[in-house]
């Protein structure tokens, strides 16, 4: 039996998740292209357009320390790897991933 999952379902299926098993206060989904100054990547492209996967980490009452945020990304890429087959890693992936601390700041 084959299924079809579009990209905004992929999408919808890695926010649900992450937003229910991590302190997250947001994951949102981009696109860009980037260029590959390294000569092309195995598929002959010399430019990928990459599904970046934007990450906000809630630090709001500044309780994480460093080695909690690193634990944090840590975890998130592997599952993201292991489940939902994001390759982060070899070059030219079609994935990328941001993480942002969302902190209290006075203005």
């Amino acid at each position: 039996m084959k299924v079809v999952i579009t990209e905004s379902k992929i999408n919808d299926l890695i926010k649900d998740y992450l937003m229910n098993s991590y302190d997250l206060l947001n994951v949102e989904f981009t696109i860009k292209s980037v260029g590959l100054g390294s000569g092309p990547n195995d598929k002959g492209e010399t430019s990928v357009e990459q599904n970046v996967i934007k990450v906000y980490v809630n630090n709001v009452n500044d309780n994480l320390n460093y080695g909690d945020k690193f634990g944090i990304k840590r975890g998130i890429i592997r599952d993201l790897e292991s489940m939902f087959g994001a390759d982060f890693k070899s070059y030219g992936s079609s994935w990328s991933i941001e993480f942002f601390e969302v902190i209290k700041k006075p203005f």
